[in-house]
């Protein structure tokens, strides 16, 4: 089966295979499900940045601004000098990354989550439309992990010029 949008696979992925793919916050968004002021606003709060093309960001200059708005640190460094991007110490570590790098995030993600006994994080950077391929590719895997049980969190912020 083709799926044409993220929507498309978002919702039939919850009409056929609801049991797989529980439902979270970003799903939530996709399917237009509205928050809380709280919860808006800190979704709000990672969208915001100095009034400079975020689209020159480095994945460094992303990983700061994010952590930032979840009170996270940025580019924390492990034992064998690997640095994670955002670290939440307990709770998650993140792997920030553009979309069309969608592939090499799962290993990262999942290595920085051994490494300090966490749950492993993926924070999507997507440019716009010319990223909803590469989008839809990660979507699919994600869905395939958390069929098999994998739990992985994930975020995505719009990269706007």
């Amino acid at each position: 089966m083709f799926f044409a949008t993220v929507r498309d696979l978002m919702l039939a992925g919850f009409s056929l295979l609801g049991m797989c793919l529980p439902i979270s916050a970003q799903d939530a968004v996709i399917m237009g499900v509205p928050f809380t002021p709280v919860e808006m606003a800190r979704f709000e709060a990672v969208g915001q940045s100095e009034r400079t093309d975020q689209r020159t960001w480095t994945e460094v200059q992303w990983s700061k601004h994010l952590a930032e708005s979840i009170h996270a640190e940025a580019e924390y460094r492990l034992q064998d000098g690997s640095r994670i991007d955002i670290f939440q110490p307990g709770v998650c570590a993140w792997e920030v990354e553009w979309v069309d790098k969608w592939e090499e995030a799962f290993g990262q993600a999942a290595f920085y989550a051994a490494s300090t006994d966490t749950t492993p994080g993926i924070w999507l950077l997507k440019r716009g439309k010319e990223d909803d391929e590469d989008y839809l590719r990660f979507l699919t895997t994600l869905h395939f992990y958390r069929c098999q049980g994998v739990q992985i969190k994930w975020n995505v912020t719009e990269v706007k010029p």
